[in-house]
């Protein structure tokens, strides 16, 4: 075995030599190669060293079959040295094959390590900023021939200056670099380090934040780890941790071990004391203020009276958690509801709040209001004695709470009793906009309670979703899809001017832009819908033959109708709707949450050849890649309505499932190759996570 150190100190001492010792029947013995210049970077695998110099000169030596490392090769580049790599030795060879170089003229080269053409330049590639380091790593890929199970791919990544990632297949015998990738993955400079996940080789990248590189199941994953900034990272073996990466982070030193290879997200479990229903976030803390609500329960002081009352005196039974014994089962029509302020980082409990008098929380909103701008308000829709069916209840309230001087605790500032339930808040010009049932009404901050300033009446259903965008108000009925409404300051009126053909039963909307809504229905549909352009062109063109229009309306309904632009059958019900960008150097997606605990993003396409790409390769895929009971995929997602200008992404992916024959005939149809298409796959994923 050989092992070699280099010593790189902050008072500068400039090394110029290269100490070499290795173990020879546990006798040590060291060498010395005096060289002319400044030693800058090295690398090394078990018999080969190479090391750069101040210049751009490289030396190569080896470890030859008496285990004596020798001069083999020099060579003077063009070129000062930034970062140096050599291969992994592959198995049943004696050396390497491939040396790869990064230079201060913005690129990188590859050199041959054989005995007749050693370090003799193979491939070149240009970067669009400096290198900060390289990296030749071979994973175990799908096949790339019809003849093999699987194969042992070369790659070369290159770490930029700029935070940019980028990923080139190495030919393993001309050395010839092909298929470029390219990554974001931070705002810092990307250092690379060789690991071990699964006895296979894999890399991690450390920018920003740090990023792991790996093949699981004979596919490429390149995912962010859940952990702090790392500044140096190395793979780290012991009896307790097998496969592990010691890094430093600042001035610590941090043992991890990543954990559940293969899933995209990462996730922490915090125990709740009822099932949370909204959460919202504090805009300049982040802390989490969730609303937990639960049916057929007892509050917490009544399980604490009922448990004495089981215990009769007997400590041990009220030590007894109620994961072993659970909880008593409370009649119907009674509910238990708290507010919890949640520290996102070290995810612990600021303050939890319990409603008393059987009230349930619905809705929840954090606002400020024009008469106290720099305070904020967290307002808590809640209903008393509530009895879903028959409907029944005894009264709704806003509880209105302010923060305390931290922000850590809750304080009640009033409440304001309403004839229904709270479904949803928003903000309007300072004002609270709130659904009061069937009731769309507008509030103003008192001392005492919330002032009544306006109200729209001529719904026939209760009001779930209320968002603002400009001047407009996107307002959802429970069972008739979107209304789009506007205020009149002047005449201190709501009115409707637009709504939907269709009637949806909503459970989640978002506007997209001030003419685009997205919504989804309890049948597993999501679509979007659009306004005419001649809308506000009307308005200010003619506002008293306008105002005739929008009172006497249009087919039973508002003056203008919205046009479906996109629809498509999910297979599971959608609980949430989000426009967001998951990635800061990506354009926004729609980001959906279903019943039963996925998620899933809609990412808008930029060109059209992007577009006819993806049409086609769907199209083909309903005929190569037919489901497991033969099931029509166009007929299943157009399961409530014809499927609409979207695509099937989750169709798409199976393009990597098929057969290499499979794959080559769709890619001919397709006038690309196998690898392009995946690449094409790729880069999509890659816009979104």
């Amino acid at each position: 075995l050989i092992y070699c150190f280099f010593f790189f100190s902050s008072r500068r001492r400039h090394t110029r030599f290269l100490p070499v010792s290795w173990a020879r029947r546990c006798v040590q013995e060291t060498d010395q190669w005096v060289t002319e210049g400044r030693i800058i970077k090295a690398t090394t695998n078990p018999r080969q060293v190479v090391i750069g110099l101040v210049g751009g000169e490289i030396i190569y030596f080896e470890l030859d079959s008496m285990n004596n490392l020798s001069e083999v090769e020099k060579a003077t580049l063009e070129s000062d040295i930034i970062c140096l790599d050599i291969g992994s030795i592959p198995e049943g060879r004696q050396r390497s094959k491939f040396l790869v170089a990064g230079l201060t003229d913005n690129t990188v080269r590859i050199f041959s390590l054989d005995v007749e053409s050693c370090l003799h330049r193979l491939s070149t590639q240009a970067l669009p900023s400096p290198a900060e380091s390289v990296s030749l790593l071979e994973m175990r890929m799908q096949r790339m021939q019809e003849n093999q199970e699987s194969a042992s791919q070369l790659f070369l990544h290159v770490g930029l200056t700029n935070g940019v990632l980028l990923r080139t297949a190495v030919d393993n015998i001309t050395g010839q670099l092909t298929d470029t990738r390219t990554r974001f993955l931070g705002s810092k400079p990307v250092k690379l380090f060789k690991i071990q996940l699964q006895k296979s080789p894999a890399m991690l990248a450390l920018s920003s934040r740090p990023w792991i590189c790996y093949t699981y199941l004979q596919k490429y994953f390149m995912t962010p780890l859940s952990y702090d900034q790392l500044d140096f990272a190395s793979s780290f073996c012991s009896s307790e941790c097998h496969e592990g990466i010691v890094g430093i982070a600042q001035n610590t030193l941090r043992i991890i071990s990543p954990e559940r290879l293969g899933e995209i997200f990462n996730q922490t479990i915090v125990p709740l004391r009822y099932s949370p229903r909204k959460m919202v976030i504090h805009p300049e803390t982040h802390n989490l203020i969730i609303m937990e609500t639960e049916q057929r329960v007892f509050s917490e002081t009544e399980k604490q009276n009922i448990k004495h009352q089981m215990a009769q005196g007997n400590q041990e039974f009220l030590e007894i958690p109620e994961q072993q014994i659970g909880v008593p089962r409370a009649t119907k029509g009674r509910w238990a509801s708290c507010l919890r302020i949640l520290e996102p980082i070290e995810l612990k409990t600021l303050s939890l709040l319990e409603l008393e008098n059987n009230e349930a929380a619905f809705s929840i909103y954090i606002t400020s209001f024009a008469q106290r701008e720099s305070e904020l308000f967290v307002l808590v829709g809640t209903v008393k004695d509530y009895v879903h069916e028959p409907r029944s209840h005894s009264g709704g309230f806003i509880h209105t709470y302010k923060f305390s001087e931290t922000g850590a605790q809750l304080e009640l500032v009033h409440k304001t009793p309403v004839e229904d339930i709270p479904y949803s808040f928003c903000n309007f010009k300072g004002r609270l906009l709130v659904s009061i049932g069937n009731l769309l009404r507008i509030y103003d901050l008192g001392k005492k309670k919330l002032l009544k300033k306006c109200e729209y009446r001529h719904f026939m259903n209760p009001i779930n979703t209320i968002n603002v965008f400009g001047e407009r108000i996107f307002c959802t009925d429970m069972a008739d899809s979107f209304h789009v409404m506007r205020y009149k300051s002047k005449d201190n009126q709501l009115f409707e001017f637009a709504d939907d053909v269709l009637p949806r039963w909503i459970t989640a909307a978002c506007v997209l832009d001030y003419w685009t809504v997205c919504g989804a229905d309890k049948f597993e549909n999501v679509f979007i819908c659009r306004l005419p352009k001649n809308v506000d062109e009307d308005i200010d063109e003619d506002p008293l033959s306008y105002k005739f229009k929008w009172e006497t309306g249009y087919l039973n309904g508002a003056a203008f109708k919205m046009e479906q632009i996109c629809n498509f059958y999910t297979g599971d019900l959608i609980t949430c709707l989000l426009k967001t960008s998951l990635v800061s150097t990506s354009q926004e997606v729609i980001l959906y949450g279903t019943s039963s605990g996925s998620i899933g993003a809609f990412y808008p396409f930029e060109t059209r050849e992007d577009i006819d790409f993806f049409l086609h390769m769907e199209m083909y895929l309903r005929i190569e890649a037919l489901p497991l009971c033969g099931r029509d995929h166009m007929g299943y997602r157009s399961s409530y309505g014809p499927v609409k200008n979207v695509i099937d992404g989750d169709l798409c992916e199976q393009f990597s499932r098929l057969d290499y024959g499979k794959q080559k005939v769709l890619s001919e149809e397709l006038d690309r190759t196998p690898a392009e298409v995946l690449k094409k796959l790729e880069d999509i994923r890659n816009r979104i996570l």
